[in-house]
C-alpha cells in the first residue's frame, strides 16, 4: 500500500496560487512577456503574450507550472509531467501555429523549466505526490539533462 503523504490534500490553496503566480511572473519578467491565466477547462495554466504594434495581445507561447514542496531538484535532476498533461500542452501549442510551450517546476534551488517537445528520457508509471492511494498512479514522462534549464535569479522568493 502506498504512503499517504503527510500534508492533506485539499485543493487549490490560496498559497498554491501565489506560489505559481510568482513562479509565472518572475518567467515573464525574464521572457520579457505577459500572462494570461487560462480557465481550469483548457488544461493549460498559461498563455504567454506580447502587445504587437496592432495593440493587440499576442500569444508568443504556453506554459505549465508545478510548485513543488519541499523538493531538491539536484537530488534527481529531473522533471516530470502527466503524459496527458504534456499531451494537451503540447496538442494546444501546435494548434496555435507551433509556439514553444514550457513546463516551469519551482524547487528548494530555484525554478527549472524545459521545452515540452524537448525529448524525454522516460516514459513510466508515476505516483501522484499528493497520494491517497494506489488510483493516483499515471503516466509520466521524464526529463533528464541539458534540455532543463534555471531560470536565472528574479528575486522569486
Amino acid at each position: 500500500m502506498w504512503e499517504v503523504d503527510p500534508r492533506k490534500y485539499v485543493g487549490v490553496t490560496k498559497a498554491d496560487e501565489q506560489n505559481e503566480q510568482d513562479v509565472i511572473t518572475a518567467f515573464c519578467r525574464w521572457a520579457k512577456c505577459d500572462y494570461f491565466k487560462l480557465a481550469d477547462r483548457e488544461r493549460i495554466d498559461y498563455a504567454l503574450y506580447r502587445i504587437g504594434d496592432d495593440k493587440r495581445k499576442h500569444v508568443v507561447a504556453l506554459a505549465e507550472v508545478k510548485c513543488r514542496y519541499n523538493h531538491d531538484f539536484y537530488r534527481f535532476q529531473d522533471l516530470v509531467l502527466s503524459l496527458h498533461k504534456r499531451a494537451h500542452c503540447v496538442m494546444y501549442a501546435d494548434a496555435a501555429g507551433g509556439i514553444p510551450v514550457y513546463f516551469l517546476s519551482r524547487h528548494n534551488e530555484g525554478i527549472f523549466y524545459v521545452e515540452m517537445r524537448e525529448e524525454i528520457s522516460d516514459c513510466r508509471i508515476i505516483k501522484d505526490p499528493r497520494m491517497r492511494d494506489e488510483s493516483d498512479e499515471t503516466v509520466g514522462v521524464i526529463w533528464k539533462g541539458s534540455c532543463i534549464k534555471k531560470l536565472p535569479d528574479q528575486g522569486v522568493k
